[in-house]
């Protein structure tokens, strides 16, 4: 037995994980965090409002972008307009071909449009290209930021349904008619999903307690501590759980227990030990000899030694036996570890998330940069047009005086080149309006590309606010399924009438059109249907599983409306 205690110094660490068959039940109302981590969420609220007035700086930007690019397009189809215009003229004056010095005059003219075209659409391509990889960067961060936020606004049924990947305290709501309270869940190790039900590592705390105590939990939770005997009773009583038993030495060596089953009894019942499973693990199968055990501690004595009071022979609270076998809760389990580290650590947590966000405060920076920077290259780019405009003036005033000398010869080839003429004018405006349509078909491309970018970020947000919504009024009551806001199926509360009681209904809130409340589920023979009067009467099943909700609920229901749309959602087909 002294090697044994030597074994279990330092570190052991009780969890208890839910089993896949957790109902899930929320709570809209989110406890108040308080006590010493306030400053640190007060810091993390002044930083997500700094990153929220970045954004919406960066997106006045865009906007602004985009209102010059607009102009400048608009500019650019009131240039070719002036283009048309004077070739209308040209198309009045002149009525038979031009001369040689025409010709090498008028490919000077759609060198220089083409030149001008080019220009423009090489920093089009540029400028939409860039803009569009800042701006799919820049939803997307939001994207993942809104979600986090999200995810950190809920109770919780178990640990399993914390949708966080990162160990701490979370709110657990077990019940409709139960209080909701904190555990330490973690969600690293082991894949996740383990209430800590204890927590020793460097004997800061005394564990050498009496009944109340161990019944109500005691300690930190960011820290040493008991959870408690009635909040292990309340987790374990809905469904099966499992018990996993870490311990850790000062050498490093590091052994583990596990039990596929674990379930403790009320305090009537002493909080005996109803259920220890199959072992597998590196310590011995202790725990099997504890099964069957009430709870004793230093001033309440259920254990089986009739000679000895086991909770104060070995100064240690336990399910005990004859005195042996296992017991955490020793006061000699954990000894000299005054300069141990915590496992984990508040503070330091929020220096990470403070850390984290500084580091999203800096990228956000670049970008706001970045964006300066185009903005200076588009305001470059229009300093270009301009000068291109002016260009364009210069030429047509040259052209004016070239069309002096011009008509002087025209007047005697009229009759000969009228024929030419035309066919010279089609050709020269088939080829602008050529690069005018390349210039639609590029703008309407990019269009595109927008589109189908921001539509699938737009639509996940759609579906994360839609499963926000379900959990805030998961526990509401409608007065019928199409009277819930959500979209997402699930179960909710009906009170059909002012006298009459609330009960529960599954409410199909994606197919056809949502808002239809399911009478009956059938889908993998799960559940024997063949049942007497009173059973079809009131219901039986499980309203997440296979079930028939029940010929009363369905007569409320149905007699307080003309007309009420009914239903019976037969997956066996669907998955077929």
């Amino acid at each position: 037995m002294k090697q044994l205690v030597c074994y279990l110094i330092l570190c052991a660490v009780l969890c208890v994980k839910a089993s896949d068959v957790v109902h899930k039940t929320k709570n809209d109302a989110v406890p108040s965090r308080g006590g010493t981590m306030g400053i640190g969420f007060e810091l993390i609220l002044t930083k997500l409002d700094w990153i929220a007035n970045k954004l919406q700086k960066l997106e006045n930007k865009l906007e602004r972008m985009e209102h010059q690019f607009n102009e400048h397009h608009s500019s650019q189809e009131h240039i070719n307009k002036k283009v048309f215009a004077a070739f209308d003229k040209l198309e009045n004056q002149v009525t038979f071909d031009l001369s040689e010095t025409q010709n090498r005059t008028q490919e000077k003219i759609l060198t220089a449009l083409e030149n001008v075209e080019n220009q423009i659409g090489r920093n089009l391509t540029d400028f939409k290209k860039g803009n569009q990889e800042q701006v799919h960067a820049v939803l997307h961060k939001m994207d993942r930021d809104v979600g986090r936020v999200l995810q950190n606004q809920d109770t919780f049924s178990s640990c399993k349904d914390v949708p966080s990947n990162v160990s701490g305290t979370y709110w657990i709501h077990l019940e409709l008619d139960s209080k909701t309270f904190k555990v330490y869940c973690e969600q690293e190790a082991h894949d996740g999903g383990w209430i800590v039900i204890q927590h020793r590592y460097d004997g800061s705390l005394d564990f050498y307690r009496n009944w109340n105590e161990f019944r109500d939990g005691f300690g930190d939770l960011n820290k040493e501590f008991w959870l408690g005997l009635e909040k292990v009773y309340r987790i374990t009583k809905r469904c099966k759980h499992e018990l996993f038993v870490e311990l850790k030495d000062y050498n490093g060596t590091y052994k583990y227990a596990r039990y596929d089953a674990f379930e403790v009894g009320s305090e009537g019942e002493q909080y005996i030990l109803k259920a220890v499973g199959k072992w597998r693990g590196t310590t011995g199968d202790e725990m099997r000899y504890h099964k069957g055990n009430k709870f004793s501690t230093k001033d309440r004595d259920n254990d089986e030694n009739s000679g000895k009071h086991c909770a104060q022979f070995r100064e240690g609270a336990w399910w005990h036996y004859t005195c042996y076998d296992v017991n955490l809760n020793a006061s000699d389990v954990v000894h000299e570890t005054k300069n141990a580290t915590p496992s984990t650590g508040g503070t330091m947590g929020l220096e990470l998330i403070l850390t984290k966000l500084d580091l999203m405060a800096s990228k956000l920076q670049k970008v706001e940069n970045k964006l300066e920077s185009s903005e200076n290259k588009f305001d470059r780019m229009e300093n270009k047009l301009e000068n291109m405009e002016k260009q364009l003036n210069e030429h047509r005033s040259s052209l004016d005086h070239v069309k002096k000398d011009i008509f002087a010869a025209l007047d005697k080839l009229e009759n000969q080149f009228a024929f030419k003429l035309i066919e010279t004018q089609n050709r020269t405006q088939q080829k602008i309006l050529t690069a005018l349509r390349k210039d639609s078909v590029k703008l309407s491309e990019f269009q595109n590309g927008i589109q189908e970018k921001v539509h699938p970020i737009l639509h996940k947000l759609d579906r994360d606010v839609g499963r926000v919504l379900q959990n805030q009024y998961s526990h509401s009551a409608f007065s019928s399924c199409k009277n819930v806001p959500s979209n997402v199926s699930g179960t909710y509360w009906i009170h059909l009438e002012l006298d009459s009681k609330t009960f529960k209904v599954y409410c199909e809130q994606e197919a056809h059109d949502g808002g239809w409340i399911v009478i009956q589920h059938r889908y993998d023979g799960s559940l024997d249907f063949y049942r007497n009067w009173n059973e079809f009467r009131d219901g039986f099943g499980d309203l997440n599983k296979e079930f028939w909700l029940g010929l009363e609920n369905i007569h409320q229901i149905t007699k307080r409306l003309l007309k009420f749309n009914i239903l019976d959602c037969l997956r066996r087909l669907i998955n077929t």
